[in-house]
């Protein structure tokens, strides 16, 4: 049965170009706003050089997210399919709701 405390554990491998994370448990916007950012930093690494990236994510103690939280992260996830945009980039970050991983 899936704990319903947020943990997550994020990893990247720049030689690879991959970033590796898990996430798990029920999150709150500010809480996922942060693993959002932590992931960002993390992959800063690999978004700051052109090329592909892959992104290997493990949802399996992951549990239904409220509203505002699916949206974050669906969010996240749309803006790392349509690449970032550049001036995200020269900054050196990331934001969540706009274009976060």
């Amino acid at each position: 049965m899936a704990t319903k405390a947020p943990s997550h554990s994020i990893s990247v491998l720049v030689d690879k170009r991959e970033i590796h994370t898990s996430i798990s448990g029920f999150w709150t916007r500010e809480e996922i706003d942060g693993y959002i950012t932590a992931v960002n930093a993390e992959a800063f690494p690999l978004i700051k050089n052109p090329g592909p990236i892959v992104a290997l994510v493990d949802f399996t103690d992951f549990v239904a997210q409220d509203r505002e939280t699916s949206d974050a992260i669906r969010n996240h996830l749309a803006g790392a399919a349509r690449g970032w945009p550049k001036a995200h980039r020269r900054a050196g970050h990331l934001t969540a709701g706009k274009a976060a991983i």
